[in-house]
């Protein structure tokens, strides 16, 4: 089943959401630079601040990537891999930085570098 989802005056199909090629590429990014603040994925993808508030909007409304405030800036995280770094944490008990989870062009979870798993 396809869930169609309002974003100011468009109807985006849930399964879509990565299909965008400038939305992929933000998604990419934040998933790469957790933490990222608003201020310079605009300096980095010369976007006007319209067109980046849709981007991110849209990303965040589907539960890609969450946002918070840290000193007076908001900043983006990408909601999969915390997600996972958190279950990773709760499995293992301690927090282990070697491994690194991207996204393929359709939003599919890549880990590398994560001892003795299986998961890539």
């Amino acid at each position: 089943m396809i869930e169609e989802i309002l974003v100011g005056c468009k109807m985006t199909e849930y399964e879509h959401i990565l299909e965008h090629n400038t939305r992929r590429i933000i998604y990419n990014y934040i998933i790469s630079h957790p933490g990222i603040p608003f201020t310079t994925i605009e300096q980095i993808f010369e976007l006007t601040k319209g067109t980046l508030r849709y981007h991110l909007h849209v990303l965040e409304k589907n539960n890609k990537i969450i946002s918070k405030i840290i000193n007076h800036s908001k900043c983006f995280y990408s909601q999969l891999k915390m997600e996972f770094e958190r279950d990773i944490l709760t499995i293992n008990g301690s927090w282990n930085m070697d491994f690194e989870v991207t996204t393929n062009k359709v939003g599919n979870m890549i880990i590398t570098n994560y001892p003795n798993s299986n998961l890539t």
